[in-house]
């Protein structure tokens, strides 16, 4: 099992490409000195808003384009370091905003790991250049901290078609300044690598509201992917989601096409 290789990493790409709030689904640290980027771009198309009892009703035609460039980078045994942009635009009918809509850092601290599993904890902060109205708009808004709890474990498979795989779960609070839009994410993810080097990635990812505020704001998504690889150290991920239920969110689906390149 490659615990510290491309394959447990492999978490990482969906949920920063369709969950930029919360972009750590993978739980194993870099080798000190090593590290890698992933450029990824994503299209979320929406037509139906989910209200407050769930229920979808008719909206004009909304578009949101994401470009996310995210780097981690082994300090330590055990300490890996991460940052990511985010630059969105979106439009709906006549109206539209774009700019940079989030800047993220984080520290991800192995705390356990042995016998291909790991537990990871990692803080991290976000922040939205420019007004916060403008952020909010842009789907960033205020700066939020979090505090991410990773656990991943690797395994062998009994396919001849596929070699081995992994799981990651984890569960993330994110505070916002003065608590108003505080969420609270819980996330899945199951990876597959075939025979071919080809990756197959799954997750769920769920989030719910919860602070002073009393917003009635709960989202769940699922993602599918491929991870393909192009040479020694390049990979192109392609892939899409859809929220299949929720509260005060728009019902979006997404496509992604990322480009990997590990140092």
């Amino acid at each position: 099992m490659r615990a510290r290789g491309v394959l447990p990493a492999a978490a990482l790409a969906l949920a920063l490409a369709f969950a930029p709030a919360a972009p750590a689904a993978a739980a194993w640290c870099e080798a000190p000195g090593r590290g890698l980027v992933i450029t990824a771009v994503s299209l979320a198309h929406d037509d139906e808003a989910l209200d407050r009892d769930g229920d979808g009703r008719p909206v004009d035609d909304g578009l949101k384009l994401e470009i996310s460039p995210w780097v981690q980078y082994g300090l330590d045994p055990g300490l890996t370091a991460i940052a990511q942009a985010t630059w969105t635009s979106t439009r709906r009918e006549a109206a539209g905003d774009q700019g940079i809509s989030a800047l993220f850092v984080a520290l991800r601290r192995e705390l356990w790991s042995g016998g291909g599993q790991t537990l990871s904890l990692q803080p991290g902060l976000s922040v939205s250049p420019g007004p916060a109205a403008r952020g909010r708009r842009l789907g960033g808004g205020l700066p939020a901290g979090e505090l991410r709890l990773l656990y991943g474990t690797g395994f062998a498979l009994p396919w001849a078609w596929a070699e081995d795989g992994f799981a990651v779960v984890e569960i993330a609070p994110r505070l916002r300044e003065g608590g108003r839009d505080s969420r609270l994410e819980v996330g899945g993810t199951l990876g597959l690598r075939l025979a071919g080097g080809e990756t197959l990635l799954f997750q769920a990812v769920s989030q719910h509201a919860f602070g002073p505020d009393d917003s009635d704001f709960a989202k769940q998504q699922l993602f599918a992917s491929t991870l393909l690889p192009l040479g020694p150290a390049l990979s192109l991920q392609l892939g899409a989601g859809y929220v299949v239920a929720g509260r005060d969110t728009p019902r979006e689906a997404t496509g992604l096409a990322a480009l990997w390149l590990r140092f």
